[in-house]
C-alpha cells in the first residue's frame, strides 16, 4: 500500500506525524511515509489534553524551511473516552456528579442514572471544546507564521459517541450519531472558488483523493475514493452511497447512506430511516408495523 504520507513525500513534501491512542501507532502501519512520527508510550498519556499534542507539531513546523511545502498529521484522541477533558474546562457545560464512580463508563446497553449520563455528555463537550481551543490556537499560531495562506487545513474525525441515542453507549453502532462526523477544508483559495457546504454522504475514503487533487498532485487510478474538488467549489454533487461499518459489539453492524436513506444491519437486524425527514432516526421504516408508505 503506497500511503497519502508516501505520495506527498514523493513530491517533495517533508511529512511529520504526531498521535495518540493504541491503534495509530506504527505497529499497524500509520508511521509509513512520515519522515518524523511521534506517538504517546501509553494509553494514559495518549488521551493528555489536545494542546499536549500540538506543541511538538508546532515545533516541527517552525523549523521547517518556508519554500518546502509540508504534510503534518495530527491526531487528537481528546474526545475520546475516558473522557479526561483539562481542568478549566471541568463543569463548563454540567457539574460533575457527586460520587465520581458514577462516571464510570462501561460500553454496551448498561444504563447509567440520569445525573451520571448528563455528566458524561457534559464532559464530552468539555472534551470537544478543548479540543477546538487547540486546533484555533494551532491555526492562530500559523497565521503569526505568515503559513496561513498557503496550507490547507482539513479536520476530520472517524467516528462520533453515542449516549443511549438507541438504547447503547461508546461506539458500537450505525446511526447518525456515530457515523456523521464532520468534515472541514479550509484554505482561501477555496473562498475565492466559491466553496460551499456539500449536503451529500462523503465517506473518508474521499479524504485522500481530494487532498491530492487540491493540492495540484495527480489523483492515482489505484486510489480508492473519488475526488470531491468539483463539489466544493459549486460543481454538480454526484451522490452516490458511503459505507461504514464496525467490529464493535456483539455482531456484524454496518450502514449504507444516501441523500434520502440510512439502511443499517445490526447483528442481523435491518433497520431503514428517511435521512432528511427523521435526522434522529427515530421511525424504523423496515419494522413490521412501519407506515405503508415504506
Amino acid at each position: 500500500v503506497e500511503t497519502l504520507a508516501e505520495r506527498l513525500r514523493g513530491a517533495g513534501y517533508a511529512t511529520a506525524g504526531f498521535a495518540g491512542g493504541r491503534w495509530v501507532t506504527p505497529r499497524f502501519g500509520f508511521d509509513q511515509g512520515f519522515e518524523v512520527w511521534q506517538n504517546d508510550a501509553s494509553w494514559e498519556a495518549s488521551i493528555q489534553d489536545a494542546a499536549h499534542r500540538f506543541a511538538p507539531a508546532r515545533a516541527w513546523v517552525a523549523r521547517r524551511d518556508a519554500a518546502r511545502p509540508f504534510f503534518l498529521f495530527v491526531h487528537l484522541y481528546q474526545a475520546h473516552d475516558p473522557y479526561a477533558p483539562p481542568e478549566q474546562y471541568v463543569g463548563r457545560f454540567a457539574p460533575p456528579p457527586a460520587d465520581p464512580q458514577a462516571l464510570a463508563r462501561p460500553f454496551g446497553e448498561v444504563l447509567p442514572s440520569p445525573e451520571a449520563l448528563k455528566a458524561q455528555v457534559a464532559l464530552y463537550d468539555a472534551d470537544i471544546r478543548a479540543s477546538d481551543q487547540a486546533i484555533g490556537d494551532f491555526l492562530r499560531w500559523l497565521a503569526s507564521e505568515g503559513r496561513a495562506d498557503n496550507t490547507l487545513v482539513v479536520l476530520t474525525s472517524d467516528h462520533g459517541e453515542e449516549f443511549f441515542d438507541h438504547g447503547w453507549t461508546g461506539h458500537g453502532q450505525q446511526y447518525q450519531e456515530l457515523i456523521r462526523v464532520p468534515l472541514i477544508w479550509a484554505h482561501p483559495a477555496l473562498e475565492l472558488l466559491g466553496a460551499r457546504v456539500v449536503a451529500t454522504p462523503t465517506p473518508s475514503v474521499d479524504v485522500a483523493p481530494t487532498l491530492l487533487d487540491l493540492v495540484g498532485i495527480a489523483v492515482p487510478d489505484d486510489l480508492p475514493g473519488t475526488s470531491r474538488v468539483s463539489e466544493l467549489v459549486g460543481g454538480q454533487t454526484e451522490g452516490g452511497v458511503a459505507f461504514s461499518g464496525t467490529a464493535h459489539g456483539p455482531g456484524l453492524r454496518a450502514a449504507a447512506w444516501t441523500d434520502t436513506t440510512h439502511l443499517l444491519v445490526q447483528d442481523g437486524v435491518y433497520h431503514l430511516f428517511n435521512a432528511n425527514d427523521d435526522p434522529f432516526e427515530t421511525v424504523d421504516l423496515w419494522a413490521p408495523d412501519a407506515p405503508t408508505a415504506a
